[in-house]
């Protein structure tokens, strides 16, 4: 998978971007009969810097809805990154 082979070099691959005005979140770009989107971030669990893959959600074809769907996903992601990292300190 490009996720471990590359790390935070993922982005420079097509299907994969760091979000901006983000505290290091990352999407990932799955095409098929429905466009998906999964949030992730890095987090280094001690042995090395892992994917943690946060939040999927369809990705819609009008702009205005992506950015909509985008405006959901990101807080979601948010808390759940903050939740693992309170965990794991």
């Amino acid at each position: 998978m490009a996720l471990e082979k590359y790390g935070f070099k993922c982005v420079m691959l097509k299907n994969f971007e760091k979000l901006k005005n983000t505290s290091g979140l990352y999407s990932m770009r799955l095409k098929g009969e429905v466009n998906l989107r999964i949030l992730f971030c890095f987090f280094d669990f001690g042995y090395g810097e892992i994917a943690l893959l946060l939040y999927p959600f369809q990705e819609k074809d009008n702009k205005k809805s992506n950015k909509d769907s985008y405006r959901t996903a990101i807080p979601i992601a948010n808390s759940r990154k903050e939740d693992v990292g309170n965990r794991i300190k």
